[in-house]
């Protein structure tokens, strides 16, 4: 969870893209996004009420959307995306769960980590990824990426090789991972927020580090 939030407040500069490769770590104006405000709220939805069995699928995603909504306004500053204001707007309007928007924006994957330290089971992490990404997301697409990403998580956690982690990823969830980050670099790509263009791309390069 601390090296999700890290990454997003390191990336935070070049979240809409970059004019040039020279790629520093630090900037002045660094910081988190909403991407790390809803990390937390997923975090917190998961120390208090993650693991009581007791609890339907309804309830625990009426109690996350709760959750969405009070770090949404207590964070009111920051990027938020355009489906997802007009989600929590809705909510805070008829105060029920709306209908998720069609999105399959990165969102969902973005803050789905702490789901992976929280389960002993791969399954029962893939199962809580798409409880927590269908409250905001109705899109296969968007829900996919959140599950792909906490599956990779778990089994990280769990001391899977790259090869494993890449094997089960590319069978289950169909990502092509046989890319390199050369060769995503050689193509001039628009930025796109979109789990089916972010999540392979961001597995690819997890593959290729050294750690």
């Amino acid at each position: 969870m601390l090296g999700s939030i890290c990454g997003d407040i390191l990336g935070s500069t070049y979240e809409f893209g970059i004019e040039n490769q020279d790629i520093f770590l630090l900037h002045e104006n660094d910081d988190m996004t909403d991407d790390s405000v809803l990390t937390c709220a997923v975090a917190e939805w998961l120390v208090e009420y993650g693991t009581l069995s007791g609890l339907g699928k309804g309830e625990h995603q009426y109690i996350l959307a709760r959750k969405f909504f009070d770090y949404t306004m207590r964070y009111p500053d920051k990027a938020y995306g355009l489906k997802y204001m007009d989600w929590i707007l809705t909510y805070e309007e008829r105060g029920t769960i709306p209908e998720p928007p069609d999105s399959l924006g990165y969102g969902c994957a973005m803050r789905v980590s702490p789901i992976a330290y929280a389960y002993k089971t791969l399954h029962e992490v893939e199962a809580y990824a798409c409880l927590q990404a269908e409250v905001t997301h109705n899109n296969p697409e968007g829900i996919r990426g959140a599950c792909a990403i906490a599956a990779a998580t778990k089994m990280a956690l769990d001391g899977r090789t790259k090869n494993e982690i890449k094997k089960y990823i590319s069978s289950k969830y169909f990502y092509n991972l046989n890319q390199t980050i050369e060769s995503i670099r050689s193509v001039k790509h628009e930025f796109s927020p979109t789990c089916p263009v972010t999540v392979p791309q961001a597995l690819i390069a997890f593959l290729e580090t050294n750690y």
